[in-house]
């Protein structure tokens, strides 16, 4: 990698009009980076054009918007993905997540881009012990997701490896803070408005970085030598208790946590039939047997690589992630 590129680096950016990508975009810039966004032709662009970013329309099956997008870029920056997991077959995650990335890889390698930096997810490794997991673990996803972000890093390897493209994989654990739009909403909006039901005893622990930590430790990647071909995890400051989380919320929203604690045998006895009547009925409340795995075991994860090769170091409680998400949302009547 040249030496000196962490300085008015030119970046290709995908996802840059979601919840990590516009953050990350703001990130890039504020440290003087040239910035080319795809985004699709509905996409709304006030938030990147008020940046100066420029973009180019298309998206990740359009070859010749990919080319326009990386071109004269040293860097790119992969964020774009499929993660509904209720709403879309595993083929279409495979489309999106695999092909996808197929094709941006390959126009990047074709085009001379000095390094691939592809945004995973610790997902890839599955639910972990009690004391966590790191880099080594091997894969273990479990959902559509997982499955398909997992097959889409051995791809960016493969196809980097022969090549003078770099590539470095991230793999943010639970990402929170002002902006985000997933269906965690959801938990915030049922502890807003009454309760929220716990599968098990709640002591489970979660990895919960804020996406302001989270992006500056992505943004930090262009120029470190160390980042080269290597995968990285970027998890949070601290490791709270599921109930801890959702005490936590409510403290945000100014409520009392009122939690009730369903035993775990039974939330899987409930999944079965409300899986298959979610099917049946758009706008059933979805619950299937992985969402009861996921909420009832351990999600740990070690950055102590990132922390020491990239200089990573999340600084944000995430009471004070929660108390800003909850103010933005407020103030714009999401809750």
């Amino acid at each position: 990698m040249a030496k000196g590129l962490r300085d008015g680096v030119k970046v290709a950016v995908t996802g840059g009009t979601g919840f990590i990508g516009g953050y990350l975009v703001e990130e890039l810039r504020s440290r003087g980076h040239d910035v080319v966004c795809l985004a699709r032709p509905s996409s709304r662009l006030q938030a990147l054009e008020a940046l100066g970013v420029q973009t180019v329309a298309g998206d990740l099956d359009d070859a010749n918007a990919l080319a326009l997008l990386v071109a004269g870029c040293q860097v790119v920056f992969h964020l774009a993905a499929l993660s509904d997991e209720g709403r879309y077959p595993e083929q279409a995650f495979w489309q999106a997540n695999v092909e996808g990335t197929r094709n941006l890889s390959l126009a990047s390698i074709k085009a001379g881009v000095e390094l691939f930096v592809f945004c995973s997810t610790v997902d890839v490794l599955g639910p972990t012990p009690a004391n966590g997991l790191d880099e080594r673990a091997p894969y273990q996803p479990e959902t559509k997701y997982a499955r398909t972000k997992a097959e889409a890093e051995k791809l960016v390897k493969a196809l980097c490896a022969p090549t003078k493209t770099r590539y470095c994989i991230l793999r943010p654990s639970i990402v929170c803070g002002p902006r985000d739009s997933s269906n965690r909403k959801n938990i915030f909006k049922a502890l807003s408005r009454g309760g929220f039901v716990v599968f098990g005893n709640g002591k489970n622990k979660f990895d919960l970085v804020d996406v302001r930590d989270l992006v500056r430790g992505m943004a930090s990647v262009p120029g470190n030598r160390a980042a080269c071909n290597q995968t990285f995890i970027l998890s949070g400051q601290e490791k709270p208790a599921l109930r801890s989380y959702l005490q936590a919320i409510a403290v945000a929203l100014g409520k009392k946590a009122r939690l009730l604690f369903l035993p775990v045998f039974v939330a899987y006895l409930l999944a079965y039939p409300m899986s298959f009547i979610a099917r049946l009925l758009p706008g059933f409340p979805r619950m299937g047997v992985n969402t009861v795995r996921y909420f009832t075991t351990p999600h740990v994860y070690s950055s102590s690589k990132a922390e020491r090769l990239l200089g990573y170091k999340p600084v944000i409680p995430f009471q004070q992630a929660l108390n800003d998400t909850v103010r933005w949302d407020m103030e714009r009547d999401l809750l």
